[in-house]
């Protein structure tokens, strides 16, 4: 399925599907589930009075190269050549990229146009060059050099506390945004690694290096901004996130190394005359910087009736790195996502959500939610299937999938809704 045909899906979704207003929807959201994404809605019409969330937890996982039905058939089997074959073109040239995350919120709160929020994040990702499958799957081929020179992996866990707020513009607009101070709690990072086989019919040989530092803490910071509008049944918004610094680590900063190198020889030799060596080095470090990257986010909603709601958004990232001797950073583009939602309210106490998207990266994806409203709590499990490839169904369309994202939401709110956008009041003293 390509870009263009899931695009249009999504936009005829957004054109007549019917969905509910605001529990789920992330185009028509406000209060403090928007506080994060798009601050200028804390000050849109309709949104809740106090609101706290008592928990949200989630974790994700995305992979680049298997399916979900690959894994079933592969794991424990007996990998013969057909096997073997398939696994290695599933990796791309580029390498096997697994990226993780995990978030939960400590307390979240929101008031009238302010939110405020606490919470911790960890994430990982790793590639893993083609070339260390083939040597695994096919065997140590004669005369043939294995050279690995590119590999990635870095995990890093941080709390984010932060303040967000909004002010009306006259009656259709409003601005806000919200900033969050970045704790650093700790990072691993592979900095370099290179390593070579060789094998001859009379010899082997061997060598390499891994790179690698290690931080205890860091700080930094992140700003959120947005614009909102509206008119009649229609919402849409426009915000970028994660501008800032990133976490600069300082805290316990560690540089380490390890080399190895096998001179060639036979194995008696090797064995005999210790041809093996191997060194483990490290040092105090330096501080080092983890960039956020960079999304910008459109969004546009429409609430067809009380029990009905569409949404659509989506927008590109920028992938933000330090240039050696420059002032400033350098962007990129790293992908782009857009996802149509619909909601709906079968039951005054039952929200249902579900959305279809597709990323650049990952692929196709489906997911949806469902909540359950108990006087003024209201709890939330939501779920998402992500990488789905419609041209591997062996397995049927529902292993297709690369990656998945899970989470649960509690909160409280007053859900007597506010009719008017608020403004901003700044008081002071005097006579």
């Amino acid at each position: 399925m390509s870009a263009k045909s899931v695009a249009g899906l999504l936009l005829g979704a957004v054109m007549c599907a019917p969905v509910a207003a605001g529990y789920f929807n992330p185009a028509l959201v406000q209060g403090i589930g928007s506080a994060q994404a798009n601050p200028a809605f804390l000050a849109g019409p309709d949104r809740p009075g106090f609101a706290c969330r008592i928990l949200d937890a989630g974790v994700g996982f995305d992979n680049n190269s298997f399916t979900a039905g690959q894994f079933n058939r592969y794991s424990g089997a007996w990998l013969d050549d057909a096997v073997k074959t398939d696994i290695l073109t599933s990796i791309p040239g580029a390498g096997l990229r697994l990226a993780a995350k995990g978030g939960a919120s400590a307390v979240e709160f929101g008031w009238a146009n302010l939110a405020a929020w606490l919470r911790t994040e960890l994430h990982g990702r790793v590639t893993v060059p083609r070339e260390l499958f083939e040597l695994a799957l096919e065997g140590n081929q004669l005369d043939r050099q294995y050279r690995v020179t590119q590999a990635e992996a870095i995990g890093f866990a941080f709390a984010r506390a932060g303040l967000g707020v909004a002010t009306a513009l006259g009656a259709n607009f409003a601005v806000g945004a919200g900033i969050s101070y970045l704790y650093g709690l700790g990072c691993a990072e592979l900095t370099s690694a290179r390593a070579g086989l060789l094998t001859t019919a009379g010899e082997i040989s061997a060598d390499g290096r891994v790179g690698y530092r290690t931080a205890a803490g860091g700080s930094g910071w992140a700003l959120n901004a947005g614009i909102a509008g509206w008119h009649d049944d229609w919402r849409f918004g426009l915000a970028a996130r994660e501008i800032g610094s990133g976490i600069t680590w300082n805290r316990e900063v560690t540089e380490a190394a390890y080399s190895f190198d096998l001179e060639p020889g036979n194995a008696f030799a090797i064995r005999a005359e210790r041809h093996f060596s191997h060194e483990l080095a490290s040092s105090p470090g330096a501080r080092f910087v983890t960039r956020l990257p960079l999304r910008f986010e459109l969004s546009l909603g429409r609430s067809f009736a009380s029990w009905f709601s569409a949404g659509l958004v989506g927008g590109p990232r920028l992938r933000v790195a330090d240039q050696p001797g420059a002032k400033t950073a350098a962007l990129s583009p790293s992908g782009w996502d857009v996802r149509g939602v619909v909601e709906f309210l079968p039951l005054d106490w039952l929200p249902v959500s579900c959305h279809l998207g597709y990323d650049s990266e990952t692929g196709g994806g489906v997911g949806g939610a469902i909540g359950l409203l108990l006087g003024r709590f209201f709890f939330a499990p939501r779920a998402e299937y992500r990488g789905l490839d419609p041209a591997d169904t062996r397995d049927g369309l529902l292993f297709t999938g690369r990656g998945f994202d899970i989470g649960l939401s509690v909160s409280y709110e007053d859900r007597r809704r506010r009719a008017a956008p608020e403004e901003l009041h700044i008081y002071y003293g005097g006579d």
